[in-house]
């Protein structure tokens, strides 16, 4: 069985290819079953970011911030995205 991570990457590399659809709906299906995996809702955060869901992506990010309140790299990307709205 993969793991998340191997999971993570595939999806990953399916996005960048350019089966965005797809993608977010794979890392959705596995958000579901690892809703508290920080690392997931990042990747979906940042694919969202890059499709141009800016508020889908940061409720995310607050989520993710709510986890793990000292997350640096996350609130660089909320700071980051704040400014250019």
């Amino acid at each position: 069985m993969q793991n998340i991570n191997d999971k993570a990457i595939s999806i990953v590399e399916k996005f960048n290819s350019g089966n965005k659809d797809g993608a977010l709906k794979e890392i959705e299906f596995l958000i579901n079953s690892n809703d508290q995996n920080v690392d997931l809702l990042f990747i979906k955060a940042k694919m969202l970011i890059n499709v141009n869901q800016i508020d889908s992506a940061l409720s995310i990010l607050y989520k993710i911030l709510f986890l793990e309140p000292q997350n640096k790299l996350v609130i660089e990307v909320i700071y980051f995205n704040l400014i250019k709205i």
